[in-house]
């Protein structure tokens, strides 16, 4: 899938109702002929499509293994912010959020 692709296919996630909407609503498009009829792994691409998109920082921390400390420190952000984000206080852009996650390791979505 292109990065163009997963670009879109989380802004989907973002506004779709609930995992089965955002998986449904897709219909089958173009970049889907690349998965060769393996629905099994389509489907669990779009699921952790959603479910990446839906992580909050809060989760993200979670997965990490870390504290706030360290995950700040990781990603060079300041703690404070961490805080800010975790605590609701401020919003912690998606695209931010997309890139915490991939280079932790939950995209498990090939990308090119």
């Amino acid at each position: 899938m292109t990065y163009e692709t997963y670009r879109d296919l989380i802004t989907a996630a973002l506004t779709a109702e609930s995992e089965e909407m955002f998986i449904a609503e897709q219909g089958w498009a173009d970049w889907m002929d690349e998965y060769g009829g393996d629905t099994d792994r389509l489907v669990s691409d779009m699921r952790n499509i959603y479910k990446v998109a839906h992580m909050t920082v809060r989760d993200l921390i979670s997965a990490s293994g870390m504290t706030k400390a360290a995950f700040s420190r990781r990603f060079l952000i300041h703690l404070r912010t961490v805080e800010n984000w975790v605590y609701g206080i401020h919003p912690c852009p998606i695209y931010v959020r997309m890139m915490i996650a991939d280079l932790l390791g939950i995209v498990a979505v090939e990308r090119r």
